[in-house]
C-alpha cells in the first residue's frame, strides 16, 4: 500500500508540470494572437512628454526612451518573438526529418553521404553559423527565422537518424521486415509511433532554447528592425537607460524567460509521462 503512494504522488507532480506549461502555452498563443487588440496603448506611438515613465495605472509597465507603452510592446512583440522561433523550429526541422530519416533508413551508401554531410555543417559552431547567415541575408525577421533554422536543421537530421538507427533495430522491426514489409510500410506503421514521443519532447525543449536564439540575435540587431516591438529588441535599447529606468530591461526579460519556462515545462512533463529516455545523435 506504501509502494503506491510515491508513485501516485510523482504521477500528480507530472501532471501538474505538463498541465502548467500547457497554461501558460496557451496564453503565449492567445498573447501571440491577440496581442495588438489587448494591448492598452499604441505600441509605436511616440509621446515625449511621458518618455521613462515610472509604472503606474495609466502605463502598468511604464513607458520607453520615446514614450511608447512598454506593456504594449511586449503583448505585440509576443507574435515576433514566438512565431519567429516556432517558425525557425519548423524549418530546421522540415529540412533535418527526411534526410535523418532517409540516412538512417537507407542504404549504407547514401548514409555515409548524408552523415557526411551532416558533420560539414556541424562542424561550425551553431551561433555562429546563424549569426552570418543571418547577417548575410541581411537584418529582418524572415533572414533570422532562415538564418536559425538553416544553421539547425543538421542537428535535427543528425538527431532523426540517431532515433531511426535505434528503432530499426528492435525485434518487431526486423521481423516485419522479413515478413517482406516494404519500407513505407515499417516507417508508418513501426518505426514513426517509436520515434513520435522522444521527437515530441525534442521539439519542445528546444524551442524553448531557440526563443532564446531569436531574441539573442535581435540584440544585437539582425532581427526585428526598430520600431517594431521584439523582446530582444527591447532588452537593447533598455540598456542605454537601465540605472534610470530598469522596469525597460526587467519587462521583456521576464518575457522571454516565461517562454522558454513554458517550454521547458510541456517537454519536462511530456518526457516523464512518455518516460522517454535520452536519445543521442548517433
Amino acid at each position: 500500500m506504501h509502494s503506491s503512494h510515491p508513485a501516485k504522488q510523482k504521477h500528480r507532480q507530472l501532471n501538474s508540470m505538463f498541465v502548467s506549461g500547457s497554461i501558460l502555452f496557451l496564453l503565449l498563443l492567445t498573447l501571440c494572437l491577440a496581442g495588438e487588440q489587448l494591448a492598452p496603448h499604441d505600441p509605436l506611438a511616440v509621446d515625449l512628454m511621458h518618455r521613462l515613465a515610472a509604472p503606474s495605472t495609466t502605463y502598468l509597465l511604464g513607458t520607453d526612451q520615446l514614450g511608447r507603452c512598454v506593456l504594449s510592446r511586449i503583448l505585440c512583440g509576443t507574435q515576433n518573438s514566438l512565431a519567429s522561433a516556432l517558425a525557425a523550429v519548423g524549418l530546421a526541422l522540415g529540412i533535418g526529418l527526411p534526410l535523418g530519416l532517409l540516412a538512417g533508413l537507407g542504404t549504407r551508401r547514401i548514409d555515409r553521404l548524408l552523415t557526411g554531410l551532416f558533420d560539414v555543417v556541424l562542424a561550425f559552431p551553431f551561433l555562429i553559423l546563424a549569426l552570418a547567415l543571418t547577417a548575410v541575408l541581411g537584418p529582418s525577421l524572415s533572414s533570422l527565422i532562415l538564418g536559425t533554422g538553416l544553421a539547425w536543421w543538421a542537428w535535427w537530421a543528425r538527431f532523426i537518424r540517431g532515433m531511426a538507427l535505434d528503432a530499426g533495430d528492435k525485434d518487431f522491426v526486423r521481423q516485419g521486415r522479413a515478413m517482406g514489409l516494404d519500407r513505407l510500410c515499417l516507417l508508418r506503421q513501426y518505426i514513426l509511433p517509436q520515434m513520435l514521443p522522444p521527437l515530441l519532447v525534442t521539439i519542445s525543449l528546444n524551442t524553448g532554447r531557440m526563443i532564446v536564439v531569436i531574441s539573442s540575435l535581435s540584440y544585437l540587431g539582425l532581427g526585428v528592425q526598430p520600431p517594431e516591438p521584439e523582446w530582444g529588441v527591447m532588452l537593447r535599447e533598455s540598456m542605454l537607460h537601465i540605472a534610470s529606468a530598469p522596469w525597460l530591461a526587467v519587462a521583456p526579460g521576464l518575457a522571454a524567460s516565461m517562454a522558454v519556462l513554458c517550454f521547458t515545462l510541456l517537454g519536462e512533463g511530456l518526457k516523464d509521462h512518455f518516460q522517454v529516455r535520452p536519445v543521442h545523435a548517433a
